[in-house]
């Protein structure tokens, strides 16, 4: 079942409305619609979906909890043991929105709709944060004399 975290992306927004605030509430009615009847990939045992699934909700309470560093290793490790999952990929997209790390995010995200093409809620997302990602830089440029901030992960 896939969980969205309640001081995720849930959260009012202040200031932000139009297609932003309209695609995050399309992303989370469907992910709770779609997710319900998810099932595991079928290699898996039933001890290792309950495993899955209880690893799944200690990094989305992470999350919840704002602990998204915390969070993204949880999700590291589940794709360390489940690399066809997609959903620690949508995750950890979500851990590193909600920490402002877009392009980190965004690579994340990439990584969920490629491994499961039929998850609306990643593609949505995914383009929200490609969407806030364009909106930066555009006002970057915009500006001169402001440096563009960087992921801190990425190399410069």
């Amino acid at each position: 079942m896939l969980l969205i975290p309640e001081g995720s992306l849930l959260k009012a927004m202040p200031g932000k409305t139009g297609s932003l605030s309209l695609s995050l509430i399309l992303v989370f009615c469907g992910v709770l619609s779609s997710h319900l009847a998810a099932q595991p990939p079928q290699s898996q045992t039933p001890s290792e979906s309950q495993s899955l699934e209880s690893q799944l909700d200690v990094g989305i309470k992470l999350i919840s909890e704002g602990r998204f560093t915390e969070a993204v290793g949880v999700f590291s490790q589940i794709k360390q043991l489940f690399p066809l999952d997609a959903r620690p990929y949508f995750y950890s997209g979500m851990a590193f929105t909600d920490a402002g790390r877009l392009t980190a995010a965004a690579l994340e995200l990439g990584e969920a709709v490629r491994l499961d093409p039929q998850h609306k809620e990643s593609m949505i997302l995914q383009a929200s944060v490609f969407a806030r990602l364009k909106q930066k830089y555009k006002q970057a440029a915009r500006t001169p004399w402001v440096t563009v901030p960087t992921d801190p992960a990425e190399p410069e």
